[in-house]
Parts: C-alpha cells; sequence; structure tokens
C-alpha cells in the first residue's frame, strides 16, 4: 500500500470513527460508569483515534441533556452512567446491529457500483 493510501485510508477510518462517536459512547457506558478520560483513554488504547476531551465532553452532555446519561462527582470526578432510557436505546442499537451493518456495506457498495458504471460509460 502506498503511503499516499494509507494516509487517506487512515483519515477515512477517523472521519467514520468520529461520525459514531457518540454510539461508541453510549456502548461503553452499558459497561458502567466512565469518566470523559477514561472514555479518551479507551478509544486511543483500542481504536489508536485521537479524540479531545471536549469531543467526548460535548457528546456526554448532549446525553445528558437527553436523559440517557446521568452524572455524579465521585474522587473529585465526574463519572457518567447510562439512565434507564440511555440502557433501552443502547440495548436497541445492540439488537439493530445486523440492520445497521448491512445497511452501511450497502451504502458503499451501492456508491462503488454507481462509480464504476459511470466511469465505464
Amino acid at each position: 500500500m502506498s503511503d499516499l493510501e494509507t494516509e487517506i485510508l487512515g483519515r477515512m477510518r477517523s472521519k467514520i470513527f468520529r461520525s459514531h462517536l457518540d454510539v461508541l459512547v453510549l456502548m461503553l457506558l452499558r459497561n458502567g460508569a466512565r469518566s470523559c478520560r477514561d472514555i479518551v483513554r479507551f478509544v486511543d488504547t483500542k481504536f489508536g483515534v485521537q479524540v479531545t476531551v471536549g469531543m467526548v465532553y460535548s457528546v456526554l452532555y448532549s446525553f445528558e441533556r437527553d436523559d440517557l446519561v446521568k452524572s455524579e462527582l465521585r474522587q473529585q470526578k465526574k463519572f457518567f452512567e447510562l439512565t434507564d432510557k440511555g440502557q433501552s436505546i443502547s440495548k436497541t442499537i445492540r439488537d439493530s446491529y445486523p440492520e445497521i451493518s448491512n445497511y452501511s456495506a450497502n451504502l458503499f457498495h451501492t456508491l462503488l457500483k454507481e462509480i464504476n458504471w459511470q466511469t465505464t460509460s
């Protein structure tokens, strides 16, 4: 793979990841309360993607406004955990994984098919 391909693939992975950050945070909180820094560390360690504390706080505060998470101060750190509503939504997302995955794959497949069709005409 060329340097350009590696760079482009890295950028695409990062964009895709960041566009799904809210889902990732919601699913992470299914395993229990976490601080913002815990989430940032997890993302960096498991996925090698740099997200800022501000990006994660933005997601968490949005969830808090929508009553998907509640926060609690522990040992001078703010921890976030899912509410019943957040648990229900995360379960629905988890249970819908096959449909979500198929939709994403079909989206890219259709796009590539359309591009190939246009270049061969």
